[in-house]
C-alpha cells in the first residue's frame, strides 16, 4: 500500500577516485520510477554538491519487485576519501537526508 519505494545506499569501488551520486530504477516497472529516481538523485546532488552520475536502469531486486514507483539511490562513494568524510559528518548526513526529502517532495509536486 505504499506510494513509493526508496532504497538508500552508499557506493564503493576499488578505485578511490570514483565519486558521485547515482539514481537507479527498473525500466519495466512503474512508469514513474525513472522520474522518482531523477528527482531524488537531483535533490541529493543539489544538497551535497556531489557529481551527478545520472539516472540509470537496473535489475536490482529491490526496484524490480515493486508495484509502486521505486528507486535505489547511491548517495556517495565511501571508497572516495572526501565523500567518505562528508558522509561521516553530521552535516553531510543531514544534507543527504534533506536532498532525498526534497526529491520526494518534488516528485509529489
Amino acid at each position: 500500500g505504499s506510494d513509493i519505494f526508496v532504497s538508500i545506499h552508499m557506493d564503493s569501488f576499488t578505485n578511490g577516485a570514483a565519486k558521485g551520486t547515482t539514481g537507479y530504477y527498473y525500466s519495466l516497472g512503474s512508469k514513474r520510477s525513472r522520474d522518482l529516481a531523477d528527482k531524488i538523485r537531483s535533490g541529493v546532488v543539489d544538497q551535497l554538491g556531489t557529481q551527478s552520475r545520472g539516472t540509470q536502469s537496473s535489475n536490482f531486486y529491490v526496484v524490480k519487485h515493486t508495484d509502486m514507483p521505486a528507486t535505489l539511490v547511491e548517495v556517495a562513494f565511501i571508497s572516495n576519501p572526501s565523500e567518505e568524510r562528508l558522509m561521516n559528518s553530521e552535516a553531510g548526513i543531514k544534507k543527504a537526508a534533506q536532498g532525498i526529502a526534497d526529491g520526494i517532495a518534488d516528485f509529489f509536486g
